[in-house]
């Protein structure tokens, strides 16, 4: 092909495609640099979405854990009740029985006026007092508490009439006063283990 163009001309358009060719590069480093600009403020938008999500959800669950400390206190304390109870299950004393005990222990006429029961007076020296309605009940509670196995050394320190400023029980009139040491089978369960 022969050229019948100027040299001047030909260089203008090799120029020219050279420009165009060089827009294009420049309009495509544009786009790719604004597609990567939008991807990046994306990204950052949605990461910043996710923090502030985040943000929430661990005030809430800060707010949860304060509530879960407070259950966890209240079952530590409820745990703490039990071994508690647990302790005292395990060391009971069966003061009904022994009651039970001393309530067969004691003769028709008699009624109980005052009671201690613990297991430290087990094998010490204690004093009863009860209302009888005759001498003779009086005597006869010693001799019930002598002949059974949940007393022992026993002796009376004082029967006499209620006065000296006591309201008298005119069905009880006797005031009977038992030194006594409670033993062993006084806190051992009834019809159990004995």
């Amino acid at each position: 092909m022969i050229n019948l163009l100027p040299k001047e001309r030909i260089r203008q358009i090799n120029a020219a495609r050279q420009n165009t060719q060089l827009l294009r590069y420049v309009l495509a480093t544009a786009i790719t640099l604004g597609l990567a600009i939008a991807i990046h403020a994306a990204t950052l938008g949605l990461l910043q979405s996710a923090e502030n999500s985040n943000l929430v959800t661990s005030e809430e669950n800060q707010k949860r854990v304060e509530n879960y400390r407070e259950v966890r206190k209240q079952s530590e304390e409820y745990v703490e009740n039990l071994k508690i109870a647990k302790s005292v299950f395990d060391k009971r004393t069966p003061y009904t029985d022994a009651i039970a005990k001393i309530a067969n222990t004691l003769p028709e006429g008699v009624i109980l006026q005052n009671i201690t029961l613990s297991p430290e007076f087990i094998g010490k020296p204690t004093t009863l007092t009860a209302k009888a309605n005759s001498y003779e009940s009086s005597i006869k509670l010693k001799d019930n508490f002598k002949n059974s196995n949940i007393a022992e050394d026993v002796s009376i320190i004082l029967i006499g009439n209620q006065g000296d400023g006591e309201i008298v029980d005119s069905n009880y009139p006797f005031l009977v006063t038992i030194n006594l040491t409670y033993t062993k089978e006084l806190l051992k369960p009834l019809g159990g283990d004995q």
